[in-house]
């Protein structure tokens, strides 16, 4: 991020969580937080709109994800979504939220966004895991490799089957830790 101009604003989630905004705040950069599902303007008529996975249920990310309230514990990771658009065009960035976690979320804005031209979706998970298990055997890591390879295409199929976008571009393939 040294290379970013620091007078350009960064967009985040408002969570009840403050950890990301203060870590990106601490690097030099004017953070704005939008709520979730608000409409922020980007200027000549383009907008984006943020969302929180399945709009910080508890219910749904139990207590790993920051749709925690002051009440509830848990760890900071952070999952959302955003759409820019215009009065033209539609596009969704899924980012890394994947589809378990983001059923709801995509049903709203599919509603609210009937005609999504672009759809930018993961189809890997963000994980150590199997990856970092010392305790697995060659075939075992194999096997946990290609489970773990399946749960992510069939996250992103469920995506795509829920936004129906005229196109689509998979992003967040696989890495080597």
């Amino acid at each position: 991020m040294k290379y970013i101009n620091k007078d350009i604003p960064v967009l985040i989630h408002n969570y009840h969580s403050k950890f990301l905004k203060f870590n990106i705040e601490r690097l030099g950069f004017n953070v704005i937080e939008i709520n979730n599902s608000d409409t922020y303007p980007l200027g000549n008529e383009v907008n984006i709109s943020i969302y929180a996975a399945d709009n910080c249920d508890p219910k749904i990310c139990g207590h790993m994800f920051s749709s925690i309230t002051k009440d509830i514990k848990g760890s900071m990771q952070l999952d959302s979504l955003c759409v820019i658009y215009s009065k033209d065009h539609v596009l969704v960035n899924t980012n890394d939220c994947p589809f378990n976690i983001a059923k709801k979320t995509l049903k709203n804005v599919k509603k609210r966004f009937p005609n999504i031209d672009f759809a930018l979706v993961g189809y890997n998970n963000a994980s150590l895991f199997p990856h970092c298990m010392i305790n697995y055997n060659e075939e075992k890591m194999k096997k946990e490799i290609l489970k773990s390879k399946n749960i992510g295409l069939k996250s992103g199929l469920n995506t795509l089957q829920v936004l129906k976008p005229k196109f689509y571009m998979p992003f967040a393939g696989t890495y080597i830790i």
